[in-house]
């Protein structure tokens, strides 16, 4: 019985060692599951802000955008008006004769 009784030690000696182990494996991964959450929730929060950001360059850019076409088309509007403009009067000459 002595022999039985010692290898029932031993079996229960193995299952505790074995239940510990598995208690740290559970404990490390549930502290790496929470790691992720809260890696996963930062990665959200900063999406959203990069978003945000991208949102606001994309309306500077269109207003840049329009101001800039302004700018052309009144460029244009005084380019057109000078060359219809008789060259005396777009180019007078000082102290010309005339």
């Amino acid at each position: 019985m002595d022999s039985l009784e010692a290898r029932l030690s031993s079996v229960e000696t193995k299952v505790e060692l074995t239940i510990s182990i598995l208690d740290d494996f559970s404990y490390s991964i549930k502290s790496l599951q929470e790691s992720l959450r809260a890696l996963e929730n930062k990665v959200d929060d900063r999406h959203a802000i990069a978003m945000r950001e991208i949102q606001k360059l994309n309306q500077a850019i269109a207003a840049l955008q329009k101001q800039l076409t302004e700018a052309i088309v009144n460029f244009d509007r005084r380019l057109i008006r000078h060359e219809n403009t008789p060259i005396d009067q777009a180019h007078p000459r000082p102290h010309s004769a005339a």
